[in-house]
């Protein structure tokens, strides 16, 4: 693992510099993905209607209609998502945990340093992340860092994040992680969302009604 592969701290008006999720993306291998579902992770997926949804949030939150088309934001949101699961996968088999208490502590911080809750909810849709995930980013923000200090307790907050980072690569490859081809492809050398199959021609995906 070289250091272009570590976990990345994206800065947004000093405010996602706090949270250590978004510098984890994660590759993963290609596999059968099962209807209704833009990923699966072992036994688990993430239902399309669940990225439509937010995608639908932020749209409207930037004063879109909700089922405006918009692929960079739809790829975004099912990296982010599958991050999420991935890092609640890991810490569950680490027995790693955070209260709601240290989450909401948290996000007052964050609010504090960013000025109020209005500037956060801006900064986090900088970031594709409507206001109704803080909570979970922050809560994954806070096992990521929990999970660093168990893995290298007597490491730094760099060699922590690595830490991370590499068990939860190795639990995406043990759990063969798979991406509905009509969002794209996994592109494992710079673990990001890439573009659609050759021999898949789609248009970009727009947001889904969440009934269904």
């Amino acid at each position: 693992m070289t250091s272009k592969r570590t976990a990345r701290l994206r800065s947004k008006a000093g405010v996602t510099a706090g949270l250590a999720l978004a510098g984890l993306l994660l590759a993963a291998c290609g596999g059968a993905v099962a209807a209704g579902s833009a990923a699966v992770l072992g036994d688990e997926r993430i239902p399309t209607s669940e990225v439509a949804d937010q995608v639908a949030q932020i749209n409207t939150a930037r004063g879109l209609p909700a089922d405006a088309g918009n692929a960079a934001t739809t790829a975004s949101v099912i990296q982010r998502l599958v991050i999420t699961n991935l890092v609640d996968q890991a810490a569950q088999r680490l027995d790693v945990t955070v209260s709601d208490g240290a989450v909401d502590a948290e996000l007052l911080a964050l609010e504090a340093n960013a000025g109020g809750r209005e500037a956060l909810d801006e900064a986090l849709l900088q970031s594709d992340i409507p206001p109704s995930a803080a909570g979970d980013q922050v809560r994954v923000s806070l096992l990521v860092r929990e999970m660093g200090l168990l893995l290298d307790p007597n490491g730094d907050p760099q060699t922590q994040n690595t830490a991370v980072f590499e068990y939860v690569v190795a639990l995406s490859e043990e759990l063969d992680v798979s991406i509905s081809p009509r969002f794209g492809t996994w592109n494992p050398d710079q673990l990001a969302l890439g573009p659609l199959p050759d021999d898949l021609s789609t248009p970009a995906p727009q947001a889904e009604s969440a009934a269904g």
